[in-house]
């Protein structure tokens, strides 16, 4: 009688340790811990064109980008190759290799090979290249505080760190400014 309960005991914990293997091999070890969330996302887009409008029922910018993945935990959008333009009185192009916006804040972080190219009234194009910019869609200002070269007609401009408004094409360098002007 006492070997029957040493024996159903043993098997009882021989189904239990089998039971936490099966369950343990059907999850996978876990590398990130007990209760770390696996880092998804939620939708993603390929050759994403996105249009934004102004309150005023006009084109305000179209965005563009090879993929855009969305991560809803951290609420952003990651993009590969966006470039922004913007339909304001004289068209402004952003492009970089990657980017990201934060969904709640409208504001798109550009890096690797960021440029800014911009016709002004006067029809003078106006290249700005840095290495990271804030873009931000409600204020419609870009800023960094790396460094910046700036390249126009007979002009060569290179400072750190840089305010650029989009709508009064208004342009503020920082510090370390050097300018080099060639009249044609």
């Amino acid at each position: 009688m006492v070997r029957k309960r040493y024996l159903l005991l043993l098997l009882t914990a021989f189904l239990g340790l089998g039971l936490l293997a099966l369950d343990r091999y059907t999850r996978g070890p876990s590398l990130l811990g007990g209760d770390q969330k696996v880092r998804e996302a939620d939708y993603y887009g390929i050759n994403l064109i996105s249009n934004r409008y102004a309150e005023n029922g006009l084109l305000g910018e179209t965005l563009y980008a090879t993929r855009s993945d969305h991560y809803p935990d951290e609420k952003t959008t990651y993009f590969t190759q966006p470039r922004l333009v913007t339909h304001q009185n004289s068209p402004t192009t952003l492009t970089a290799d990657k980017g990201h916006l934060k969904d709640v804040r409208g504001v798109l972080f550009l890096n690797g090979h960021v440029r800014l190219e911009s016709e002004s009234a006067q029809d003078e194009p106006l290249l700005m290249v840095t290495d990271s910019l804030i873009y931000n869609s409600k204020t419609l200002r870009a800023r960094t505080d790396d460094p910046v070269r700036i390249t126009g007609p007979g002009t060569q401009i290179e400072g750190t760190g840089m305010l650029y408004d989009v709508q009064q094409e208004r342009l503020q360098l920082n510090s370390k400014v050097k300018t080099r002007y060639e009249p044609q």
